[in-house]
C-alpha cells in the first residue's frame, strides 16, 4: 500500500511538472530585437572622396532638421532572419510622407544584408545595443548618387569616378 501511495505522489508530481515546464504552445513570441520602429539619431558617409563626405553629412543634418527619419523593420515571423524595411521621412508639421521607401533584408549574427530599389545590394553590419541600433554598410557610386538624389542634392556634384565608402546609421528606438 505504501509504494502504492508513493508511486501516485510521484507520477502527480512528473506530471504536473511536464505540464507547467511545456508552456503553452500559443503563448505569443517577445519580438525580435530588430523588429519595430527606429528612430534616426544621425547618418554619417565616410568615403574615400572627402569632398563627397562633406557635401553629403551636411545634407544629411538638413534633411533632419526638416524631417523625422525613422526605419521600420518588420520580421518576417516564420523565418525571424529575414523580413522588410521601411524607411520613412515624415514631415513633423503635418505628418505627410516625404519619403517612403521600401527594401528586404537577411540578418545572420550580426551582419546584414539589404536590397533597395533605389540603392541597390548593401551589406553591412547591425549591432544592436540596449535601445541603439548602428547599421554600417558599404556603399559604392549607385548608392552614394542615390542617397543624394533622395535626400535632395544634386547627384552631379564631382565625386571620383571609384569611389566607395561606409555608410553609418545610428538609430534608436523610444
Amino acid at each position: 500500500m505504501n509504494k502504492n501511495i508513493t508511486f501516485l505522489t510521484l507520477l502527480v508530481i512528473i506530471i504536473s511538472t511536464c505540464s507547467y515546464s511545456c508552456g503553452d504552445d500559443y503563448e505569443p513570441k517577445p519580438p525580435a530585437p530588430l523588429d519595430g520602429e527606429w528612430l534616426n539619431e544621425k547618418r554619417v558617409l565616410k568615403s574615400n572622396d572627402p569632398t563627397v563626405d562633406e557635401r553629403v553629412n551636411s545634407m544629411f543634418v538638413r534633411d533632419a532638421e526638416l524631417l523625422e527619419i525613422k526605419r521600420i523593420f518588420d520580421v518576417n515571423e516564420s523565418n525571424p532572419n529575414t523580413g522588410a524595411i521601411s524607411t520613412l521621412a515624415v514631415n513633423p508639421q503635418n505628418g505627410t510622407y516625404a519619403r517612403n521607401r521600401k527594401s528586404t533584408y537577411t540578418a545572420k549574427g550580426d551582419s546584414i544584408f539589404i536590397v533597395d530599389g533605389i540603392l541597390g545590394y548593401m551589406s553591412g553590419t547591425n549591432i544592436i545595443s540596449g535601445k541603439r541600433l548602428t547599421t554600417v554598410t558599404k556603399v559604392d557610386k549607385q548608392a552614394i548618387k542615390a542617397i543624394i538624389t533622395e535626400i535632395g542634392g544634386d547627384i552631379n556634384i564631382p565625386m571620383l569616378d571609384d569611389i566607395e565608402g561606409v555608410l553609418t546609421i545610428v538609430d534608436y528606438k523610444e
